[in-house]
């Protein structure tokens, strides 16, 4: 084989390798600014009387932006609440802190979360939606 032809089979296999080759931080999507709308409730049982229960509603222009592990996420989403957790190709999360406890992403610009804590004599928990800010191009 001539050198000439060696080179040219050697950049096509880079090219080939290098167009088929997987995103693999496909958590990069769902980093940036993000516009969240945050329920913050309680219910608290009372043995002496009624139960007390409450919701406040927070908007706050958060961040999402990557952890410290791969596929990590670290979601602020007030300006004293925020939540790692981690996050597969699909959107799905993971890591919650408690059983009850859910979320995901809907696409690449909505993101669910339902964050509950708390035992027998009451809890506490944010509903959390939130949508990316776009991204102004320069």
């Amino acid at each position: 084989m001539k050198p000439q032809h060696f080179f040219y089979c050697l950049a096509i296999i880079t090219i080939i390798f290098t167009a088929c080759k997987k995103d693999k931080d496909y958590s990069n999507k769902w980093t940036g600014e993000w516009d969240f709308v945050v329920i913050d409730g309680y219910h608290h049982f009372n043995p002496d009387g009624p139960p007390s229960s409450g919701e406040d509603t927070v908007y706050y222009l958060g961040k999402i932006s990557l952890g410290n592990a791969d596929k990590e996420l670290n979601i602020k989403y007030t300006g004293t609440s925020s939540i790692i957790l981690n996050v597969n190709e699909y959107g799905e999360l993971s890591g919650f802190p408690t059983p009850y406890c859910h979320g995901k992403f809907e696409g690449v610009d909505k993101i669910h979360l339902y964050l509950r804590w708390g035992g027998l004599g009451g809890w506490s928990y944010h509903a959390v939606d939130g949508t990316k800010k776009e991204r102004r191009k320069k």
